[in-house]
C-alpha cells in the first residue's frame, strides 16, 4: 500500500494562503512625501510629484522676476498680468506602472515557480516585485522621455533634466509590503 504525504502540499497551500493576505504599495508616500523641497522649500515632495505627474496652470499675477541661473547669473522678465503659466505633464509614474503591469507577469512566474519548489519564501517573493517596482520609477525618473524644459527652467537648473534637481523626489520613492 501506498501513503500519501499531504504535509508538503499542505505547507505549499498556507504559502498561496499567506501571498493571497498580501499587498504591495509603491510611489512616494509616508515621511519621506511630506518633506519639504530641499529641506525648507514650500512645497512638499509629495506635492512636487504630483505637479511633475499631472503638469499644471496658473494664472500668473504679473510683475518683473529675477530668475537666478545655477551659476549665479541672474535674468530679469516681465510676465504681463493673467499670462497663464503651464508647467507639462511629466507622468514618471504613470509610465512606471505601465511597464510594471507589462512585465509583472513574467516576473510573477519566475517568483512563484521559486516559491513553490521551496527555493523562496513569501517575504523574499513579495520583496522581489516591490524592488522592481521601486526601481523600475526611478529609472523612470531618470530616463523617460518628457516634455523638455524651457530656456528659463534650464538656465535656473544649470542642466536640461526634466524631473532631476536634488534627487530628493527620486529617493522618496520606496515600497510597503502589508502581510
Amino acid at each position: 500500500m501506498v501513503k500519501l504525504d499531504k504535509s508538503g502540499l499542505l505547507k505549499k497551500i498556507e504559502k498561496l494562503q499567506e501571498l493571497d493576505n498580501s499587498t504591495i504599495t509603491y510611489g512616494i508616500f509616508g515621511d519621506k512625501a511630506n518633506q519639504l523641497v530641499n529641506d525648507g522649500g514650500k512645497i512638499t515632495v509629495g506635492h512636487l510629484a504630483r505637479i511633475h505627474e499631472e503638469g499644471r496652470s496658473y494664472r500668473h499675477k504679473g510683475g518683473n522676476i529675477a530668475i537666478t541661473g545655477a551659476n549665479g547669473d541672474v535674468r530679469h522678465i516681465h510676465i504681463k498680468a493673467g499670462t497663464i503659466i503651464t508647467i507639462p505633464s511629466r507622468p514618471f509614474f504613470t509610465n512606471a506602472r505601465i511597464k510594471i503591469r507589462t512585465e509583472l507577469a513574467q516576473i510573477l512566474v519566475t517568483q512563484f515557480k521559486l516559491l513553490w519548489n521551496n527555493k523562496n519564501n513569501v517575504n523574499n517573493f513579495l520583496n522581489q516585485i516591490g524592488k522592481y517596482a521601486k526601481q523600475t520609477i526611478m529609472f523612470e525618473i531618470q530616463n523617460g522621455e518628457f516634455y523638455p524644459l524651457g530656456e528659463l527652467q534650464a538656465f535656473k537648473k544649470g542642466n536640461m533634466r526634466e524631473l532631476i534637481d536634488s534627487g530628493q523626489m527620486m529617493n522618496a520613492v520606496d515600497y510597503q509590503i502589508k502581510a
